[in-house]
Order: C-alpha cells, then sequence, then structure tokens
C-alpha cells in the first residue's frame, strides 16, 4: 500500500492510501506500486491516476511541480491540482482557444512565450478531464 501526499501552495489537495499511481513526468508517465524504489522527478502538467484498495479510479489534473517516493510514502508538490467536479469546461475551453492564439504571435525565446505556454499545458491537462 502506497500512502499519497498532493500539496499545492493553497491546501493540502490529497492524503490518500492507494494501490498504485500514475503521473505525469518530464520522462512519460511513471506507475508508482508499493516497494518502488527511491524517486525524485519532475513532474509536467497532466493527469495524475490512483487506484484505490478497492479497485476504484481517481484521476485529477496536476500542474508543474516535483514527485517524492521513498519508503511506500508518495509526495506530488505542484503549482495547481484540480478535480473534474472543480473544473468549468466551457471556460477552460475559451482559455485553451484564447492562449493558443495568443501563442501564435509571441516569439519563441521570450518569457512570455515561456509563461503563455505553460499555462496552455495546465489548460490542456484540464480538459483531458472532460467526458
Amino acid at each position: 500500500m502506497l500512502h499519497v501526499n498532493v500539496v499545492t501552495p493553497d491546501k493540502i489537495f490529497l492524503q490518500e492510501d492507494c494501490i498504485s499511481l500514475i503521473v505525469p513526468t518530464l520522462k512519460g508517465e511513471v506507475q508508482i506500486l508499493s516497494a518502488h524504489a527511491n524517486l525524485l522527478s519532475q513532474v509536467i502538467p497532466g493527469i495524475i491516476t490512483l487506484a484505490s484498495a478497492s479497485g476504484q479510479e481517481k484521476q485529477f489534473m496536476i500542474g508543474e511541480g516535483f514527485l517524492e517516493v521513498l519508503e511506500n510514502r508518495v509526495e506530488v508538490i505542484c503549482d495547481i491540482a484540480r478535480l473534474k467536479s472543480e473544473i468549468d469546461f466551457a471556460q477552460e475551453h475559451q482559455l485553451f482557444d484564447s492562449l493558443s492564439e495568443e501563442l501564435k504571435n509571441i516569439d519563441k525565446d521570450s518569457h512570455d512565450f515561456k509563461r503563455i505556454s505553460g499555462a496552455l499545458q495546465k489548460s490542456i491537462a484540464s480538459l483531458k478531464l472532460e467526458d
């Protein structure tokens, strides 16, 4: 069994025991099971999938941050985490369209490009939870 904590600057988003966890990292998705090797990794905007002992799956989006696995404890520290129920998908589609349009007109080497690109990645992650 794994004990998972997901923490954002605002709150402790999740504290839960589970049997597996799939997390988006810079090197791709990582599945973490009980007795996983110690790990420290950067996480990217995407979907975390958590499987409980009863077999139920829970999914939520995260932004950028870090993942630490140490002795069946998993810590995810990220700038944002949201459940599907917390997302206004109509508003998220508008944000996606606006950011995509804005990104077209910005120099790829500018600080604004990186900022807008990061926001766009978080919007994409949120939209992945839409049915």
